[in-house]
């Protein structure tokens, strides 16, 4: 009984999120024809992307096994979490010097010149970001990690699940550059 209720949820989730996706890149194609891009443009993006994963995320609360509280997002220990914050301090400081040796080999790479760019700021879309990186946090670590981990068995079961979720963060950021798509799912797997 308990292997057919891992086989319905894996097929769900599956389901579910490969129509995630689907729709997402249909989106985010479609999207530019009927809306002028501008700066907000990928912002406004991100959250559509946000409630589309809370409605993912509902649907798989509802209909499979999963809840709120296996979703992954507490640290076992403070240990842990001290090793996560180092972990991801690493990478900020390891893509901030990739970042200073991009811009000395092709400046034109990135918008702007400068290393950190604080004219973002002036886009009232960029001050809610912080909640949107919470809601990203929760849809791809907490939803889409965990939820891998139903589909996926066996000895490495933990890593294939942090390796097809950080794909597939870094695949949802199809709206962004490719900078992005590269960086995001290097960052999901580090943190996760």
């Amino acid at each position: 009984e308990n292997a057919k209720i891992q086989h319905r949820d894996a097929a769900l989730i599956t389901a579910t999120t490969v129509s995630f996706l689907s729709v997402w890149a249909y989106i985010t194609k479609i999207w530019p024809a009927f809306i002028d891009k501008n700066n907000a443009f990928p912002y406004v993006l991100t959250y559509l992307m946000l409630f589309l994963g809370g409605i993912l995320a509902v649907i798989c609360i509802r209909y499979t096994s999963m809840s709120v509280a296996n979703m992954g997002l507490k640290a076992p220990s403070r240990k842990t979490l001290l090793v996560d914050i180092g972990l991801c301090a690493a990478f900020v400081v390891v893509a901030s010097l990739v970042k200073l040796a991009v811009l000395q080999v092709n400046p034109g790479y990135f918008k702007s010149q400068s290393f950190l760019d604080w004219t973002i700021f002036r886009n009232a879309a960029i001050m809610l970001y912080p909640f949107s990186v919470l809601g990203q946090e929760v849809l791809a670590r907490g939803y889409i990690q965990e939820s891998f981990k139903i589909v996926f068995s066996g000895k490495h079961q933990r890593l294939y699940s942090l390796l097809v979720s950080s794909l597939l963060f870094g695949a949802l950021h199809i709206h962004k550059n490719f900078g992005y798509m590269i960086v995001t799912p290097i960052f999901m797997f580090v943190c996760g």
